[in-house]
């Protein structure tokens, strides 16, 4: 009886045991995966080799941003026993200093330089092939810049900040380290892309040659200004140019600078000139006025409230018509058909082309406010005459002039301004900025096109002459228009041309502006027929050739 009871007793212990042993070995094998995977997870050294934002586009997918090849070297010391050597042989294909690259090297990990140079492969360095920003300065006010963390905070980097953050992408590398940090022996790092090389980003209406061909004429003719060319039809705007430009590396140089290398002048507001004579002639024409059969005697300047208000030609144009006056820019002409007309219908047409409306391109990239007379019961005639010939208050933007030149290459119709097209996806989709807005009628076709012939006649035998290109022909208007400022005593003037090309079938409009240029013939006439040669050579133009 009793050694039943041991032996009943010897196996109930047995069970137990065997229970217990197996409850810690389910434990183990249930847990030891997490366990294990944990330990591994605290000796892995996660590390950024390449990254970037989404890609800025034109409109034929060029990258204008990203638009580059680089080169960075993965570099693993655990590969090289003689670090010096290690040190001597980067510094000689590296793009860092010698002292940065030894801190790197000490600390034991993994870590990537960019280079100029491509080294011999080796053990120990694997060089990557990168996408790299062009410094070159193309588009700087437009693309915009970053801040240190990658942010954007100007141009189309900061409006669409939150979408180029996201549509970007970066190559990483993995690897085993020690408790002390210091990769381990025999565990080469393992490179992974996430996303580095998808083509997501914004696709905009820039053509980057055409860009690229605004900017070598601002080079030449634009020390401080702006050039703007747009398609005349769909209103996409082709090339963006503000000067003086800025370099992105160094915007801590431009903070205190009195030349304003960070302010994007095609937004700007400016004295305006004579090319609001496009705006007065379209307010007679479409009223009615007898502005095409009456003919004024200019002598060279027009009394108007006991003012003088002169004549760029001192001694007078004589006997003049609509088309002598516009091609040779005749002040009295225009101010005496603007003071039949009345200052109304002047602000009418200015209402109508839509120039007391603020330009949105992009989130935070808005054409400045526009500065106009105002309906008036009784206008003083010499606020009138004032405006006839773009003086006084007048004021706008560079965006607002290719606008109006726009309307009249386009027989009247306005097309909205655009700048970016739409956004392409990680998944290739793409979806449109925003939907298509109607144009706008602002004139009849046939004021369009008698405006047409004015601005054609000018580049022929006008004031415009300095601007026409060798082929195709080109319509236009010169402007030098007053500010009432004083620069080191002298009266600052900004020259002014804008217009359309070619002559017949117009393609392109384009606007010149040069601060305290003088003479819109002189200095801002000779880059419009720089661009328009070169569209002319790069671009399938019709009516030319």
């Amino acid at each position: 009886m009793f050694e039943k009871r041991v032996t009943g007793l010897f196996w109930f212990f047995v069970l137990v045991t065997g229970i217990v042993i197996m409850k810690i070995y389910i434990l183990t094998v249930s847990q030891g995966d997490m366990y294990s995977q944990k330990a591994v997870s605290q000796q892995e050294y996660i590390f950024d080799i390449a990254r970037r934002r989404g890609i800025i586009y034109d409109c034929n997918l060029k990258e204008l941003t990203y638009d580059k090849d680089g080169y960075a070297a993965l570099v693993e010391p655990a590969f090289f026993q003689d670090k010096n050597a290690l040190l001597e042989l980067l510094t000689s294909y590296a793009d860092e200093k010698p002292s940065d690259i030894d801190e790197k090297i000490k600390k034991g990990k993994p870590f990537t330089i960019r280079l100029w140079k491509i080294p011999d492969e080796q053990p120990g360095i694997t060089v990557i092939k990168t996408r790299e920003q062009d410094n070159s300065g193309l588009l700087s006010h437009i693309i915009g810049t970053t801040n240190s963390d990658g942010v954007g905070v100007s141009g189309l980097e900061k409006a669409f900040d939150r979408f180029l953050s996201q549509s970007g992408g970066r190559i990483y590398g993995v690897t085993s380290v020690n408790a002390g940090n210091i990769q381990l022996k025999g565990t080469p790092v393992s490179l992974f892309s996430e996303h580095y090389y998808d083509e997501s980003g914004i696709i905009t209406t820039i053509d980057k040659d055409i860009q690229e061909v605004a900017e070598k004429a601002a080079d030449s003719y634009v020390a401080k200004g702006a050039i703007l060319v747009s398609d005349v039809k769909t209103g996409e705007i082709k090339a963006m140019v503000s000067r003086p430009n800025f370099d992105k590396d160094h915007l801590g140089d431009y903070l205190n600078s009195k030349n304003g290398e960070l302010v994007n002048r095609c937004l700007s507001q400016y004295n305006l000139g004579s090319i609001f004579k496009i705006v007065v002639t379209s307010a007679a024409l479409e009223s009615g006025s007898d502005i095409e059969t009456r003919k004024h005697f200019c002598n060279g300047e027009i009394i108007v409230d006991g003012r003088s208000f002169s004549c760029h030609k001192k001694n007078g144009h004589g006997v003049v018509g609509l088309d002598d006056a516009f091609k040779s820019s005749c002040n009295p002409f225009f101010i005496d058909a603007a003071l039949r007309l009345g200052l109304n219908p002047i602000v009418d047409m200015i209402d109508k082309y839509g120039l007391n409306e603020r330009t949105t391109l992009a989130e935070g990239m808005v054409s400045g406010k526009n500065s106009f007379p105002v309906h008036l019961k009784d206008a003083p005639d010499f606020l009138v005459a004032n405006t006839a010939i773009g003086q006084g208050n007048i004021l706008i933007t560079p965006l607002d002039v290719l606008s109006i030149i726009n309307t009249v290459a386009n027989n009247g119709v306005q097309p909205k301004l655009s700048l970016v097209k739409g956004f392409l996806n990680k998944d290739g989709s793409y979806v449109p900025y925003e939907a298509k807005t109607e144009d706008r009628k602002v004139i009849s076709a046939k004021t369009a096109q008698r405006i047409q012939q004015l601005m054609v006649e000018t580049c022929e035998s006008g004031t415009g002459t300095t601007a026409t290109p060798g082929e195709g022909g080109a319509g236009g208007k010169t402007a030098s228009a007053e500010t009432g400022w004083k620069e080191n005593g002298d009266p600052v003037t900004h020259a002014w041309f804008a217009g359309f090309y070619p002559a017949e079938n117009p393609q392109y409009s384009i606007v010149v502006l040069v601060e305290n240029g003088k003479s819109g013939s002189i200095a801002a006439a000779p880059a419009f027929r720089q661009i328009a040669n070169r569209i002319a050579d790069i671009k399938d133009i019709d009516n030319v050739g």
